[in-house]
C-alpha cells in the first residue's frame, strides 16, 4: 500500500463561443445613432434566434462597455453573431469535455492565474484510452457544429454595421478541435529514496511537494465518496452503491492511492455487500480515515 502519484499530465481545453465573439468599436456614433444601432442590432439578434430555433427566445442584448486608452476612451460593444440554439450547442460541448476530465482524471494541483483559478489534472493510464476515445466523439460532434455555422447567413447582421459605418473585429466562422496533450508522470517513495542517497535536500522538497499533490488529489476524490456513504446510509440500491464503490477503488488504485483504496473504500465496499454491519457514523469515520492518511503521508 502507498499513497504515491502516477499517469498522464493533461492539456486539454475544450471550445467556447466566446470564441466567436466580434467587438466593434462604436466611439465614432453620436449617442441617438449609438442607441439606433443598439436597437436594429437587437432586432436582427432576436430574429435569427427565433429563425434558428423552434423556441421562443428571450430577447437578445448588447453588451456595450468603455475602454480607458493612454489618451482617450472608446466605446465598445461585444455580442455574439450566431443564433443561440448553436452557442447552446456550444455551452453544452465544454460541459460534456470538463464532464469526461472530471470523470476520467483526478485534481492534483489547484493555483491561481490572475482572477481564475486552473487545475492540473492527471489522467491514470488505464484511463488515457477511453478518454482519448471520448474527446474523438467530442471532436466528431465539434465538427457538425462547424458546419451548421458555416451555413448561418450572416447579411442581416453585416448589412446594419454597413449602414452605420462599422466593422467587426473577429469574424470567426469555426470553432476549434479539442487538442489533448499527454506528458508520462510518475512520484514515488522510490523516487525519494533514491534522492535521499545523492541528496537530502531535493528528498525534502520532493517528498513535501508530493505530498501537497497527493492531499488535492485525495480531496478530489473525498466528495465522491461522501455521496456513495449518504446512499451507502440509506440503505437503497446497495448493489449500485456497491459498484460505483468498486469503480472509485479501482481509479484510486490506478492513479496511485493504494491506501487510499484499501483503507477507505474497501471497508465501505464491505458493508455495501454485507460482509460488516453498515457504520451508522461513516460520515465522522470517513473525515478521521482521511485525516489519518493526510498525517502520515
Amino acid at each position: 500500500m502507498g499513497l504515491n502519484l502516477n499517469g498522464f499530465l493533461i492539456k486539454c481545453h475544450a471550445p467556447s463561443e466566446d470564441s466567436l465573439a466580434v467587438i466593434v468599436d462604436c466611439s465614432e456614433l453620436p449617442g441617438s445613432r449609438y442607441l439606433d444601432f443598439i436597437k436594429e442590432l437587437q432586432d436582427a439578434l432576436s430574429a435569427m434566434d427565433e429563425l434558428y430555433s423552434e423556441k421562443t427566445q428571450h430577447r437578445r442584448t448588447v453588451r456595450a462597455r468603455y475602454i480607458k486608452y493612454v489618451d482617450s476612451r472608446k466605446r465598445v460593444i461585444r455580442f455574439n453573431p450566431y443564433p443561440s440554439a448553436l452557442l447552446n450547442k456550444i455551452k453544452y460541448i465544454r460541459a460534456k469535455t470538463y464532464f469526461a476530465i472530471n470523470k476520467y482524471c483526478v485534481v492534483i494541483q489547484r493555483f491561481k492565474s490572475g482572477m481564475f483559478e486552473r487545475n492540473i489534472y492527471l489522467l491514470p493510464y488505464n484511463y488515457a484510452d477511453n478518454f482519448i476515445k471520448f474527446i474523438s466523439q467530442i471532436n466528431e460532434e465539434i465538427e457538425e457544429i462547424n458546419k451548421l455555422l458555416s451555413s448561418v447567413n450572416l447579411n442581416s447582421i453585416e448589412k446594419i454595421l454597413k449602414k452605420y459605418d462599422l466593422e467587426m473585429a473577429n469574424n470567426q466562422r469555426l470553432l476549434s478541435k479539442i487538442e489533448i496533450e499527454l506528458f508520462p508522470f510518475e512520484l514515488n517513495d522510490e523516487i525519494i529514496e533514491n534522492w535521499s542517497r545523492r541528496s537530502p535536500a531535493v528528498a525534502s522538497a520532493i517528498f513535501e511537494y508530493k505530498r501537497k499533490l497527493v492531499m488535492d488529489a485525495i480531496n478530489t476524490i473525498k466528495p465522491k465518496i461522501d455521496e456513495l456513504v449518504k446512499r451507502l446510509l440509506a440503505k437503497k440500491r446497495l448493489k449500485d452503491v456497491k459498484k460505483n464503490l468498486e469503480e472509485l477503488k479501482k481509479f484510486a488504485e490506478s492513479v496511485g492511492l493504494q491506501s487510499l483504496a484499501e483503507t477507505v473504500i474497501t471497508p465501505l465496499i464491505e458493508q455495501a455487500e454485507g460482509k460488516i454491519p453498515i457504520n451508522i457514523n461513516a460520515p465522522e469515520w470517513l473525515e478521521g480515515r482521511i485525516a489519518s492518511l493526510i498525517e502520515n503521508i
